[in-house]
């Protein structure tokens, strides 16, 4: 009884606590208990992509300095200081652990907790809206499981992982909601400016979508009260709580076009007409998964960011209640004009969200409709926004909440009116008990019975999932030695990076940063979503001319992606190969073996087509390679008197190129089984790698296609 008295005296509470236990059990059914362990850190290395950033942006946050605002940090791209925003790393719970990092574990990670913390959110306030909508307990808990099963929350949770906080546009929604009928002062301006705050803290990419949420309940509530005053007071709280979460997470630093600067076209990340109710199962990056459903093309290969599929269970629910407003549309259009107010920002929101998730490209599955010619103005402002498919998101919000709460008001139409104020059922009129027990209990069935095909529709999204996380994962293997760099770090206080642009592979960045962070060290160059290349770039151009100068830094050890380019520098740096890098410090560097003078012996251009065809079985063909040609063939007259020889391929055909020789001074990528260590996967293709010279004759250089470009290399010539 008690429990009953609780539940009817704080019912969103109530709503809340149940439907976030719905979404826990989801997460652990999904993930597991392994990734709660804040000292696993392999199955985040082992992903290697976005995700990996994620981590590190962590992890160089909680090594650097304090710094004002406290959202700044100085070990990566030192000498700049750099925001915890621009790393994708959820602002808000690094800067909540990093307070707590002296009680923290050396190895720790905090991003099983943020999948649980965002999963149990998803559901609460997914459920609370729908409570607040429909003033019916027991509906708006069974309504919790669609919300757990955000196909789009799944998705992202773990590759972009800040993006799985749909309870950011959730809060919002809520939020104006509660407000919309209460009276206005400075509590509800100051909840918009928490709301608006904690997207900065989440992630910049929910501010539009929370943006849109509070313009409709502005203009809402003006029209209502027949004033501009909450226009005025919640757009300005608004935009203090924007503003000083982004200068405390240190978002105004180095803020210039450079930062995140990118040449992606506004509208190619974007959402497409068919986004809802496309599964989008291409098996590339980012794909979605349908048991029930077909998938549709897109009209662009980066339409990826526009999922946003309902799922089939969500689909049938609202098929269901679109039905039974046809059945019912006398009194839906009764009440549609009633609510003319309402109903009509509802669905402005949903559009001018749907239009922005399109930037400049309207399409329907492959097809282009309409090219969108907004102003330059316009594009510039959105190019911070470039991933504009994001936007689909609060479309979702908006269909999913407003279909689950539409069903119980049709099936009892005429009969019962709107919630009050708090949300409460108002009294039912015009059935008999018996109908009127219909029309309660009719919905929650219809939502139990599409709960099971939203399972089974998004069964391949959950067991992939489920075989990624659920078990152990095996020890990370790094590309690139960490225990190698680290004693090539020995006496150093910065690694510095001298190529030119951002080219290396992610996850070559990431074992180098995992020295530099067990060294204590910092690093000037790094990959994250939205580097500052003019302040990175002109750092490295002062180290350049400090190295051409013949004055290089004792207390820094530098790194060069080619011979070549190591060359240069051979006669003020001590040089040393390591995974397809040169490393050059001012000091010998004890336990390794130094290259001595580098001298270039053959040049060749290998045209498409040219050297001996390799057989399908050919283990170098598994990974690409199409053809093979002799390195001593290229090397012609050239001497060989050193004690081994430096290769570099670029150029397309290096995608695939390789050295078939087993003898090989590095062991490769990864396991991969070549002898070439992959450095570039732009449109220039590097790789490079080392042979003794008396493996010379017998040494073969596995290409793909395409014309590649070799380089050879005299190492150690007296």
């Amino acid at each position: 009884m008690r429990s009953i008295a609780c539940a009817e005296r704080h019912p969103y509470l109530t709503v809340a606590t149940i439907s976030g236990l719905f979404g826990a059990i989801a997460f652990v059914y999904i993930y597991g208990v392994q990734v709660l362990d804040g000292t696993y850190v392999d199955w985040i290395r082992n992903a290697t992509g976005d995700f990996t950033q994620s981590y590190y942006g962590w992890r160089f946050y909680r090594a650097s300095a304090w710094h004002f605002p406290p959202g700044l940090m100085d070990s990566v791209a030192y000498p700049s200081l750099t925001s915890i925003i621009y790393i994708d790393s959820v602002p808000l719970f690094n800067f909540i652990f990093k307070v707590l990092s002296p009680l923290l574990p050396e190895t720790f990670q905090f991003f099983g907790i943020w999948g649980l913390t965002c999963f149990v959110l998803n559901t609460s306030l997914g459920s609370c809206c729908v409570y607040r909508l429909t003033g019916r307990q027991v509906y708006a808990i069974v309504t919790a499981p669609l919300f757990a099963l955000c196909p789009f929350a799944i998705q992202r949770l773990y590759t972009h992982t800040a993006l799985a906080a749909n309870w950011v546009i959730l809060a919002a929604m809520l939020l104006a909601m509660c407000q919309a009928h209460q009276g206005h002062g400075p509590r509800q301006a100051l909840s918009w400016a928490a709301v608006f705050a904690l997207a900065v803290g989440v992630n910049i990419y929910y501010l539009p979508i929370v943006g849109v949420v509070m313009v409709s309940y502005t203009i809402y509530r003006c029209a209502r009260e027949r004033g501009a005053w909450p226009l005025a007071s919640v757009f300005t709280a608004s935009l203090a709580g924007t503003f000083v979460a982004f200068w405390f997470f240190g978002g105004l630093y180095h803020l210039s076009g450079a930062a995140g600067s990118t040449d992606t076209v506004y509208g190619y990340l974007s959402a497409n007409l068919l986004s809802l109710i496309n599964p989008m199962q291409t098996n590339a990056y980012l794909t979605g998964w349908s048991v029930l459903l077909p998938s549709h093309g897109l009209a662009t290969p980066g339409q990826y960011e526009g999922y946003a599929y309902l799922g089939a269970g969500l689909i049938a629910l609202i098929a269901l209640a679109v039905a039974m407003a046809l059945v019912r549309a006398r009194s839906v259009l009764a009440w549609l004009r009633r609510h003319a107010l309402g109903a009509g920002l509802v669905l402005g929101s949903a559009l001018v969200l749907a239009v922005l998730s399109w930037g400049t490209l309207v399409s329907v599955g492959r097809h282009e409709v309409l090219e969108i010619p907004y102003p330059s103005l316009v594009l510039k402002f959105f190019s911070v926004f470039r991933s504009s498919g994001r936007f689909m998101w609060g479309v979702w919000d908006i269909v999913a909440i407003a279909s689950l709460a539409a069903l119980p008001r049709l099936a009892a139409a005429r009969s019962e009116a709107a919630p009050d104020s708090d949300g409460a059922p108002a009294p039912r009129v015009g059935l008999p008990p018996a109908a009127a027990r219909v029309a309660t209990v009719a919905p929650v069935l219809l939502v139990l019975v599409c709960l099971p095909v939203q399972g089974y529709d998004l069964k391949e999204f959950v067991q992939d999932r489920q075989a990624l996380f659920l078990e152990r994962q095996e020890a990370y293997e790094p590309l690139v030695s960490v225990d190698g760099v680290r004693g090539l770090l020995a006496g150093k206080s910065h690694l510095v990076l001298m190529e030119e642009g951002s080219s290396i592979l992610n996850q070559e960045f990431y074992d180098l940063g995992e020295a530099v962070l067990q060294s204590g060290a910092t690093i000037n160059d790094f990959y994250y979503s939205r580097r500052d290349s003019t302040a990175i770039e002109e750092a490295k151009r002062h180290y350049r001319d400090e190295l051409d100068s013949g004055a290089p830094r004792a207390d820094t050890l530098y790194v060069f992606t080619t011979f070549a380019d190591a060359a240069r520098y051979q006669d003020s740096l001590h040089l040393y190969y390591l995974n397809g890098f040169v490393f050059g410090r001012t000091d010998v560097a004890e336990g390794f073996d130094e290259l001595g003078p580098i001298r270039e012996v053959a040049s060749a251009e290998v045209p498409a087509g040219e050297g001996d065809d390799l057989a399908a079985t050919d283990a170098d063909a598994a990974f690409g390679a199409v053809r093979s040609v002799g390195l001593a063939q290229l090397l012609g007259e050239g001497a060989t008197t050193g004690t081994g020889l430096g290769v570099e391929v670029e150029g397309d055909a290096a995608n695939g190129a390789m050295l078939t020789s087993r003898s090989i001074a590095n062991d490769g990528k990864g396991g991969r089984g070549g002898a070439l260590t992959l450095l570039h996967n732009s449109s220039s293709w590097l790789m490079t790698g080392t042979i003794p010279s008396g493996e010379l004759a017998s040494a073969r250089l596995a290409l793909g296609t395409g014309v590649a470009y070799v380089h050879v290399y005299e190492l150690g010539a007296g």
